[in-house]
């Protein structure tokens, strides 16, 4: 419904609106003031709208849930509350409008998915400056502030945080970095600036610094593998555009003895149902007594290197990647490999056990094996799977090289081998839960 006072008409053309009320079927009610001009060569605006403290649930309800929910399927699992305000003021000098103003968020929550992503205890004060046409007159950014008084995020203690930030025509930037304790480390996010708010493309764009992050604080369930270790890096930039999220930098994990390196993650379709997290990423130095002990795999001595390339990651799982793995000769750390550990490597490159008939006799004297070393190459792309070995001596292709009269060779029987990853998946879940063969201490 549409309801206004007086409307004066003056004869310099100029029209004064006062006391215009706009009420949208009890959601959302508008008040306007302000006067229209015709006497120059375009008509001059000056008008003020006012909105009043309004419950946001049933505003995001009517106008963002239901008209998108099929094209934006993630508005489901999205909850808002508390009450919204604002005061904007529209003028367009010269035919170019500006819109200035603020829009208050109080007693606000918001919560995502499981509610691993939340907040609560949300006091928003957003400035608002938006302007179509040439830029005008320099004049100072409008302040605004942001405080909640809980924020969860996946893998964060719950946590208050409070910033301020200053906005420009068509962008907004925060005043100083932004500290997320995690754990016994920190996550601080640069300056980040938003830019072509409005424009229906925004950008945002930030740098991101990890320091001191216990890994053990971030993955609860190691089972005691390769505990203790550290996240350290930086993110020279990160930047969100057009539904995806990329980073330039890296971050390196000091972990079994060795390093992993995490280079220019990013996230593809970050507001959609799948989103896909991708990397690039390195190996240097892993123990691999550490990082295989107490595992089902079995054990193996030695050190471990390789590289991973466009690693994609949807709902937890691997969609695409290319990888390389190979241990490297290291003086004073022994190269040896446990029966389970062998048999492991034989299945997962499709062959069968090479403890068959009088093999399995003989390696019951044994617990372990010498290698020279051991070398495995995997790719995975449109659920496909390969893995070879990487040492080829003979016309023959291995995944793991003996090192003396007491070891053992794997030989990939089947180099051309492809299978689904799901079927791999099941081959890997099968070496997880068999107890079968020997009991190798």
């Amino acid at each position: 419904s549409l309801s206004g006072q007086a409307v004066r008409v003056s004869l310099s053309q100029q029209v004064a609106l006062e006391g215009i009320r706009l009420n949208l079927e009890g959601l959302l009610s508008l008040q306007a003031y302000g006067s229209v001009s015709t006497s120059g060569q375009h008509p001059a605006v000056a008008a003020t709208v006012l909105v009043p403290k309004t419950e946001l649930t049933p505003l995001y309800r009517h106008l963002i849930f239901e008209p998108y929910k099929f094209e934006n399927p993630s508005l489901e699992t999205l909850s808002l509350g508390g009450q919204v305000s604002g005061q904007l003021q529209l003028n367009n000098p010269g035919g170019n409008w500006s819109v200035r103003g603020r829009i208050g968020w109080n007693e606000g929550h918001v919560s995502i998915g499981d509610g691993s992503l939340s907040a609560t205890g949300i006091e928003l004060d957003f400035p608002v400056w938006r302007r179509m046409g040439p830029a005008a007159a320099a004049a100072p950014p409008l302040p605004g502030s942001l405080s909640i008084a809980a924020l969860q995020l996946p893998l964060v203690p719950s946590q208050p945080l409070q910033l301020a930030f200053k906005a420009g025509p068509d962008r907004l930037s925060t005043t100083a970095p932004i500290d997320i304790e995690l754990g016994n480390g920190k996550l601080q996010l640069g300056i980040v600036l938003l830019e072509s708010i409005y424009s229906g493309r925004p950008r945002l764009a930030s740098s991101v610094t990890v320091s001191g992050v216990e890994l053990d604080s971030l993955v609860k369930e190691t089972g005691g593998i390769c505990s203790g270790g550290q996240l350290n890096g930086r993110l020279e930039r990160i930047e969100l555009a057009d539904n995806n999220l990329t980073g330039s930098g890296t971050l390196i994990a000091d972990v079994c003895g060795g390093r992993v390196e995490i280079r220019n993650p990013g996230i593809r379709r970050l507001f959609s149902s799948s989103p896909a997290i991708r990397f690039d990423g390195t190996i240097e130095a892993v123990n691999l007594e550490q990082l295989t002990a107490g595992t089902s795999f079995g054990r193996i001595q030695g050190v471990l290197n390789g590289w991973v390339r466009d690693l994609e990651i949807v709902n937890g799982q691997p969609e695409a990647f290319e990888l390389l793995l190979e241990t490297t000769r290291t003086s004073g750390v022994p190269q040896k490999i446990n029966v389970r550990a062998v048999e492991n490597i034989a299945r997962i490159g499709g062959g069968g056990s090479p403890f068959m008939g009088l093999a399995g006799t003989v390696v019951t004297l044994f617990k372990e094996f010498s290698y020279s070393k051991i070398g495995v190459r995997a790719g995975l792309q449109n659920d496909t799977f390969r893995i070879n070995g990487t040492i080829r001596e003979g016309g023959k292709e291995y995944l793991v090289k003996k090192g003396g009269l007491s070891g053992v060779d794997v030989v990939n029987l089947n180099p051309d081998n492809r299978i689904s990853f799901k079927d791999m998946v099941k081959r890997i879940q099968r070496i997880q839960q068999s107890k079968s063969g020997p009991v190798i201490n």
